[in-house]
Order: structure tokens, then C-alpha cells, then sequence
């Protein structure tokens, strides 16, 4: 999840800095002198003035798109970078904590059915031999061994489960603060995102408002 958002932000970022290259190409329609141009009034809120504040204003546009990529790359990776960071140490965690305490388990187990085997074995072969057996071997002993690791077993499945409780506990705050910071990251998303938009939305509003100060009879009373 937190590598797809990686994966997203990036391209949006990608994609603001492509876009103040496009605007760049639509800066070059207008940077030259208006054709005929001295038909119209060159003082300011003339029809020369209104292709200043055109070329100003898109300049202004591919600034904010470059700007709103560096505020991405910058402000919201970094976030969700941090988080996936977290993940991988909370994954290693889990290797070197509950996954362990399975482990030890699992060889306590397979320690304790291998004496139990044992010592079905050796009874049998101490009633097939009147009872003579090694000392070693006696299931008197094995037996003993058995409680022995019987015991030790059980306490390997007691502190396994309450490392993986421990586990289920510090993994319900964990994943609250996985979606917490999510969230944190696609706000400041939205906020980088929209206040981008207004501005944008606010420099086109500024050309057509320069357009309407133009007074309609200019030419003629030049």
C-alpha cells in the first residue's frame, strides 16, 4: 500500500514538472511583440499591457508547477518513505521477536516427541531382555529426561504466547498509525494540490479581469 502511494505521489510530481515545461512552450506563443501592435495603445491598460500581464502570468503558472513538484518530492514522499521504513523495521521485529519464540518452540516440541519415541522403544526392548539395559537407556531415565523437557517445552509455549499477545497488542497501534500517517500524507497532498489549483484559477482570473479594464473606444480616441 504505503509503495503505491510512493509510487503515485512520485508520478504526480513527475507530471507538475512536466508541466511547467509545457507552460514554458506556451510562453513562447506570446513572447514576441504583438503583430501591428502600433495600432493599439502602449500605455498600461492597453491591449500591450494585457499581453505583459498574459506572459506574467504564465511565467507565474510554470513557477507553480515546478514549485508544487519540489513541495511533493519534498514534503509528502518523505512521509510515506519514513513509514515504509518503519514497516520493514516492524517486519524485522516480528523475525527476530515472535517468529524466534515459534522457532524454540517447534524445537522443543520436536526435542520432546523425540524422547517419547525413545522411550517406547527402550521399554520394549527392556521386557524383551529381562531387563538388562545400559544405564542410559534405562526408561526409568528417559522418563525423567521426558518430564524434564516436557516441562521446558511448556515454558517455551507460555512465553510464545505472550510474546505473540505482546505482538497483537503493539500491531493494533502499529496499524492505526500506518492509516494515521496516510492520512497526514494525502492531506498534505490535498493541500499542496488545491492551494495550487486556486492560485492557478486565481492568475487566469487575473488575465480576463486586465482584459475587462480595457476601455472598449481605446483605439479611437488614440
Amino acid at each position: 500500500m504505503t509503495a503505491y502511494l510512493e509510487d503515485y505521489i512520485g508520478e504526480v510530481a513527475k507530471d507538475e514538472k512536466s508541466s511547467a515545461k509545457e507552460k514554458e512552450k506556451i510562453l513562447k506563443t506570446v513572447s514576441h511583440p504583438l503583430k501591428e501592435g502600433h495600432h493599439f495603445d502602449q500605455n498600461l491598460g492597453g491591449v500591450a499591457g494585457l499581453f505583459d500581464n498574459i506572459r506574467s502570468n504564465t511565467q507565474a503558472q510554470s513557477n507553480l508547477h515546478l514549485e508544487t513538484s519540489k513541495n511533493l518530492t519534498g514534503s509528502v514522499l518523505p512521509i510515506l518513505e519514513r513509514l515504509h521504513t518503519e514497516i520493514k523495521n516492524k517486519t524485522k521485529e516480528i523475525g527476530s521477536g515472535a517468529a524466534k519464540g515459534s522457532k524454540a518452540v517447534d524445537k522443543a516440541r520436536n526435542t520432546s516427541q523425540k524422547h517419547i519415541e525413545l522411550l517406547g522403544q527402550y521399554t520394549a526392548m527392556f521386557d524383551s531382555t529381562g531387563g538388562r539395559v545400559d544405564a542410559h537407556n534405562d526408561p526409568y531415565v528417559i522418563q525423567r529426561g521426558i518430564r524434564h523437557r516436557l516441562n521446558k517445552q511448556i515454558l517455551e509455549e507460555n512465553n510464545n504466547r505472550q510474546d505473540l499477545l505482546s505482538v497483537q497488542d503493539s500491531f493494533q497501534q502499529f496499524e492505526a498509525h500506518v492509516i494515521a500517517t496516510v492520512q497526514n500524507a494525502l492531506n498534505s497532498f490535498n493541500q499542496i494540490m488545491g492551494g495550487q489549483a486556486d492560485r492557478q484559477k486565481a492568475m487566469y482570473g487575473d488575465i480576463a479581469g486586465t482584459a475587462q479594464k480595457i476601455p472598449p473606444d481605446f483605439e479611437w480616441n488614440g
